[in-house]
């Protein structure tokens, strides 16, 4: 399996390819060919079986990318995963960690936005979720002046089969950490 960008003089397309397909995943034309891999589809890692492909939204910083999972036996579709906060680079034991629902709506008005965690294990397709700290990283949001919930997120590790979430808030216009513990 192989996923590449290639270009002429008028355009650039992103291709998957195996021995029994070929796919042009993503591409972009002549009006915006220099945009190549600043927005747009670009492939991310690759997982038994899965491919994680990250869509940026606006080229530079500040707004987080959105994640496609696609399958890498002909590149269909699995699961379109929006916004992530992590996903895992090794092979072994897979996942992504993500807030479960993503209303932006919601939270741009702070009147509702769900700060349940998502632990999607990708060998499985199953998903567990955490509300532990749901109330803590809502406040944590509402008081940091955080543009995106997802910022809140500072390093994100493992150690014995757990998560070790550190959290970066402000208290009274003080910035601290929190290390937040969840079962992978």
């Amino acid at each position: 399996m192989h996923i590449y960008w290639s270009m002429n003089c008028d355009s650039s397309w992103l291709t998957f390819e195996n021995r029994n397909s070929k796919v042009v995943l993503y591409s972009f034309d002549s009006t915006t060919i220099e945009m190549t891999q600043k927005v747009g589809i670009d492939y991310e890692t690759h997982y038994p079986g899965l491919i994680l492909l990250r869509n940026r939204l606006i080229s530079g910083c500040c707004t987080p990318s959105e994640f496609i999972l696609l399958n890498d036996v002909n590149a269909d579709t699995i699961n379109y995963l929006g916004r992530i906060l992590y996903h895992s680079t090794g092979i072994r034991n897979p996942f992504i960690l993500k807030y479960r629902f993503q209303d932006y709506d919601h939270y741009e008005n702070n009147d509702g936005f769900d700060f349940t965690l998502e632990i999607l294990d990708l060998s499985t397709g199953k998903s567990n979720y955490s509300t532990k700290y749901s109330k803590q990283l809502r406040d944590y949001y509402l008081q940091s002046g955080m543009i995106y919930p997802e910022e809140l997120f500072n390093d994100i590790g493992i150690e014995s089969d757990k998560l070790i979430v550190t959290i970066r808030h402000r208290i009274n216009d003080e910035w601290k950490t929190t290390k937040m513990i969840l079962p992978k």
